[in-house]
């Protein structure tokens, strides 16, 4: 019978080895299940919030364009779509923008009309106004709050694309606004955006550069006592609700229910429809 020889000190190398090996998978399954999501997790919020800030940049320069219209005039937004990441253990996380159409059945299309009295065609005293077009970002978000915002019908909404029936959403509401009275008699104002660029859907892993040129305006004034609004949202609809009735709830005379806004006696009513076109630029401000 042989003898069998047992080298002890290439016994303690192998188990040596062995145990390198899984310290150093322990450590890789640590880094990779708690720290890389959690850079991740900060890496999106800190994406999420460029976005929201260009949304709400592009919100504002809207509404200045409406007050200061210059025919031509041409404003630069800028975006970042694309999240920082951990090399080799994760890869940029990329959002996309998404320019809906300005026509019927398409996301942000609105359609109005004046009337003097009840809502019935012999009380119609404004042409019908329809305008469309709605500029929505997207995160895709992966660790972080998957988030998105959206400006249309003149105002800037937020959301979760994953969750249905949201309301109170509203950032900035731009639709109705409720001015002094003149001589005893209610007074508001109505912008209307028209937004022409889509559809189109831009997406890429640079920087990206949103441009908007005003093209036209038209102001017009009536005297009424009912507007009918009807708007298309597959997403924002009770959001659009409140955002309306947050904007006439100063005003107990004004009511809003059925597509209808009550202003409860004959209101002087300003229209302004500003036409805008929305394109991606090659130049980056």
């Amino acid at each position: 019978m042989k003898n069998v020889r047992y080298e002890e000190e290439g016994v303690a190398s192998a188990v040596g080895t062995i145990f390198a090996i899984l310290i150093f998978v322990s450590l890789l399954s640590i880094f990779v299940t708690t720290y890389m999501p959690a850079t991740m997790m900060a890496n999106e919020e800190q994406y999420s919030s460029s976005i929201m800030n260009s949304m709400v940049q592009l919100a504002s320069t809207i509404n200045q364009m409406n007050i200061n219209f210059q025919p031509g005039e041409e404003a630069l937004i800028p975006f970042n779509l694309e999240s920082s990441y951990v090399p080799i253990f994760s890869s940029p996380t990329f959002g996309y923008i998404n320019i809906s159409a300005n026509s019927p059945g398409q996301e942000g299309y609105l359609t109005l009309a004046v009337y003097n009295g009840p809502v019935n065609p012999i009380n119609k005293v404004s042409q019908d106004f329809s305008v469309g077009g709605a500029l929505m970002a997207f995160t895709n978000n992966r660790y972080f709050t998957d988030e998105a915002w959206s400006y249309e019908i003149s105002s800037l909404y937020y959301f979760n694309p994953y969750q249905k029936n949201q309301s109170n959403t509203n950032l900035i509401s731009g639709l109705i606004h409720i001015n002094p009275k003149v001589n005893g008699m209610n007074n508001i104002t109505i912008d209307l955006i028209n937004i022409i660029g889509g559809p189109n859907t831009i997406s890429t892993s640079s920087p990206v550069t949103i441009s908007l040129t005003a093209i036209n305006k038209q102001t017009f004034s009536y005297i009424g006592s009912n507007i009918s609004m009807n708007f298309d949202s597959f997403i924002l609809s009770k959001s659009i609700i409140n955002s309306i009735n947050q904007s006439i709830s100063l005003d107990p005379s004004i009511s809003w229910g059925h597509g209808v806004l009550s202003l409860g006696s004959h209101t002087q009513i300003y229209i302004n429809e500003l036409t805008i076109i929305v394109g991606m630029s090659s130049f980056n401000p």
